[in-house]
């Protein structure tokens, strides 16, 4: 009993020593987050995998948010297409879409083009004509294309935006804020056809003008942190009058073949001075507290599989059993095992028992097998025949 009572208290001093471990690491993140400044008037950093935010600034605030608009326009252009199966179906641009003020992808009156032609001109050289001629292929006018826009805006609990123009040039109520926009991007981010289109440095398109010859278009991306910031993936530049400089970016980090799931990281700045430095700074910061570490199993979760004898099983993680998470995320991770509800004595260590998942928000974020921790030979000396004979029968079902 004295034994058993000396492993609760050293169990319970662990626990409190890690509890307090984890609230000094995450007063420390919290006092560097504090010190983290940006040139944007507004601006947020999402883990995109848990939604979790990492650093904010103004982040409800509503402003304009120029071409970034774009993200909006294509991650409906592509959800529509690939529902219709239509995203190579080529189509003739409506005239009013054409001849547009500011960015273009240049398209003439007549143009031959597809829809994904059309995604990489928004999300590259951000083309107005572009996002017009979506907008007219799509719901057959800007202004029934803008009730889309925010009915996708409701559908991803963008509460505080309203769109007008599918290009994000200046309008009157056209508005969202940075925590909209890192939802919006966060969604499109999970298209395959969006993250390839908008990590593009260079795209060359292939389409007809009105008379079927061949038209050869170089498209290039203005997105500086796609060169010059490791693991980038896009998203949006932006800039208008009003809006100023506005910049949304995502970046990937832990795709060097560990076992730990890589971690993306969106940034949104709107009206910035220094959107390039912001998103640098911001990307630094949270891939220094979104890392790769090791998920404690609870101990009492790892056992408790019954063999014949009436013995529990103490079983152990395969393998590694990691996610990327903030302090913050971790505190809010919970544990489901899956067991085998029986093992037949005789197991020997490392065997199969089953697996065990993290999950954060409901969502599995890592994922691992169970093994016995160690031997469990039969023990028939003690057994009457009764026991015998059952683990007779036992061993030639297995």
């Amino acid at each position: 009993m004295k034994i058993i009572k000396k492993i609760i208290q050293i169990c319970s001093a662990v626990a409190v020593a890690g509890a307090l471990s984890l609230s000094a690491s995450a007063e420390n993140t919290q006092a560097v987050s504090r010190s983290l400044t940006v040139s944007a008037k507004s601006a947020v950093l999402i883990n995109a995998d848990t939604g979790e935010v990492i650093f904010e600034k103004n982040a409800d605030e509503p402003r304009a948010v120029a071409s970034t608009t774009k993200v909006m326009t294509a991650y409906i252009a592509l959800d529509y297409a690939l529902k219709n199966g239509c995203l190579d179906e080529p189509f003739t641009v409506d005239d009013r879409a054409v001849g547009v003020e500011g960015t273009s992808m240049y398209l003439a009156k007549g143009d031959v083009v597809t829809l994904r032609d059309l995604c990489y001109g928004m999300l590259l050289p951000s083309g107005n004509d572009a996002a017009n001629a979506v907008a007219y292929r799509v719901s057959g006018d800007v202004n029934a294309f803008s009730d889309v826009m925010n009915e996708y805006a409701a559908n991803l609990s963008m509460t505080s935006t309203h769109f007008v123009t599918p290009s994000g040039l200046d309008a009157n109520g056209h508005l969202s804020t940075a925590a909209d926009m890192a939802k919006l991007t966060r969604a499109a981010l999970l298209i395959p056809e969006f993250r390839e289109m908008c990590s593009s440095q260079v795209k060359q398109i292939k389409f007809t003008d009105a008379n079927g010859a061949v038209k050869l278009r170089t498209l290039h991306n203005n997105n500086k942190l796609l060169r010059n910031y490791a693991g980038c993936i896009g998203v949006k530049t932006g800039f208008t009058d009003a809006a100023r400089r506005c910049l949304i970016s995502a970046a990937v980090r832990g795709t060097d073949g560990s076992d730990a799931k890589p971690v993306t990281l969106i940034a949104v700045t709107l009206s910035a001075g220094g959107d390039w430095n912001d998103h640098t700074r911001m990307l630094n910061y949270g891939f220094s507290v979104v890392l790769p570490r090791e998920l404690p199993l609870p101990a009492q979760l790892l056992r408790s599989v019954v063999l014949e004898t009436g013995d529990d099983v103490v079983f152990s993680p395969a393998g590694e059993f990691k996610a990327c998470l903030s302090d913050e995320e971790a505190a809010r991770v919970e544990y489901r095992i899956c067991k085998l509800p029986y093992i037949n004595a005789g197991v020997a260590a490392g065997e199969y028992a089953g697996y065990a998942e993290a999950l954060y928000d409901g969502n599995v974020i890592a994922r691992v097998n169970l093994q016995t921790a160690e031997e469990y030979p039969v023990r028939t000396e003690n057994l009457g025949i009764l026991s015998k004979t059952l683990d007779f029968f036992l061993r030639l079902a297995v």
